[in-house]
């Protein structure tokens, strides 16, 4: 039976609240704010910025107002290994350059999806979700793995920053907007010629306005560059692709998604594929699922062997990192007691906070360093939000929150066992886009 709220339910909650009535906690709040008011300092105080093992990564980086989290870790992950193939002091790449390419890409994997769907109702689950993600930024390792894999990179003095890639709401509202007509009109077309024709004018269309947004990407550059031993590096009118395969140190196919998302039906050792998921190009995403434990013990070996690794994870949650460079960067579990603050119990395991759609992967970053405490593993976590947000650009994050709040790792396959190798061949179980 459905109740509204009347008058005497108002009356009850009131005197539930005048019994209850906390005067210091209402007054810290008024006067701080609910996070400020809510931080357990006791937990910062046992994750200082101090580090067993740590691995250099050149010059922080700052996605700014952009949801290229996925992109920046990428390139921070090859630009490591690249630092220490050539001997490099550092290097940055032009993160302009993929974007360009990813807003061409993911508009034709749209475009494809609509007319995969274009017979389906609209109210129909799938379709709805397909239709409203025309334009978007947020993706995943392998939608990186794929763009670099095909455009090449080049450096950032190439290609640099500008406005719309800075701040990027603009240009996607507009990319947007172009699409959702271009789905209308697929979804109203009588014939395969006519689709065709819809979508081949779309894609000029988002190619002319991501070009006069961003300038047209350069087709060939000079490379001059200088090492620590002040060895002059030097090539000439060289492609983005020629500059990716010779000096990129990895091999990109020797990567392989690896997830934690426990929970009903969800089996370790069997590999799961996306289709139909917003922030893809070139096909289906797939992880293998593992234990957390498992995905731990990768990370540590990895760092051992100075690997540093990509990471996905819901940043967002028992997070106190600040933007205006006073030092604070902390990912610590239940450091935020808004429990003991409003005296409720909000309590969920990971599981739970992913059936409710409370948790979920929300950004990228990478695993530079651990170390190991009375507390259990403390991880040293390079971002991409600058050198004033966090501890230097770094942030610090306890064992606790990355069991809770990690759910993805990118490892060379060279650091699975048999039985996770063995599973990457066999068919994988199909995952609708909605779930995890």
């Amino acid at each position: 039976m459905q109740k509204s709220i009347t008058k005497d339910v108002l009356a009850k909650f009131k005197k539930s609240y005048d019994e209850n009535f906390n005067k210091a906690a209402q007054n810290m709040i008024a006067s701080a704010g609910i996070m400020d008011a809510s931080i357990n300092y006791a937990k910062l105080t046992k994750n200082p910025d101090v580090f067993k093992k740590t691995i250099n990564i050149g010059k922080m980086t700052n996605q700014r107002q952009s949801g290229r989290c996925w992109m920046f870790a990428g390139l921070n992950v090859i630009r490591v290994n690249m630092m220490k193939k050539f001997k490099l002091g550092d290097i940055e790449f032009s993160h302009k350059y993929l974007y360009f390419f990813d807003k061409l890409e993911r508009a034709n994997q749209y475009l494809e999806d609509v007319i995969a769907l274009k017979d389906k109702d609209l109210d129909d689950r799938l379709n709805r979700g397909v239709i409203f993600y025309a334009a978007d930024d947020g993706a995943w390792w392998t939608t990186f793995s794929r763009l670099i894999s095909k455009y090449g990179i080049v450096p950032e003095y190439v290609y640099p920053d500008t406005a719309d890639v800075k701040k990027t709401d603009n240009l996607i509202f507009v990319l947007d907007k172009r699409l959702k007509i271009a789905a209308k009109d697929i979804r109203n077309a009588k014939t395969d010629a006519e689709i065709e024709e819809i979508k081949d004018k779309a894609l000029k269309d988002v190619y002319k306005i991501t070009a006069i947004a961003l300038g047209v990407p350069p087709k060939r550059f000079d490379l001059i560059m200088k090492n620590k031993d002040d060895e002059l590096i030097e090539r000439r009118n060289i492609t983005a692709i020629d500059f990716y395969r010779e000096f990129m140190a990895d091999d990109l196919s020797e990567y392989v998604e690896l997830g934690n998302y426990p929970g009903k039906g969800k089996e370790e050792n069997k590999v799961y594929e996306r289709d139909f998921i917003q922030q893809r190009i070139g096909g289906s995403l797939k992880y293998l699922n593992v234990s957390m434990q498992r995905m731990k013990d990768i990370v540590v070996a990895m760092l051992d062997d100075d690997e540093v690794l990509w990471f996905g994870c819901d940043v967002g949650k028992d997070s106190f990192v600040s933007r205006d460079g006073d030092g604070t960067g902390h990912l610590v579990y239940n450091l935020l007691d808004r429990d003991s603050l409003f005296d409720i119990d909000t309590k969920q395991t990971k599981v739970e906070r992913m059936e409710t759609c409370e948790s979920n992967t929300t950004h990228a970053m990478v695993l530079v360093g651990y170390d190991r405490t009375d507390e259990g593993l403390k991880f040293k976590v390079e971002n991409s939000w600058g050198e004033k947000a966090g501890i230097r650009g770094y942030l610090v994050m306890d064992e606790a929150w990355f069991d809770n709040y990690a759910f993805e790792i990118i490892p060379k396959k060279k650091y699975l066992n048999q039985e996770e190798l063995a599973a990457l061949d066999e068919e994988p179980i199909k995952l609708m886009p909605w779930e995890s």
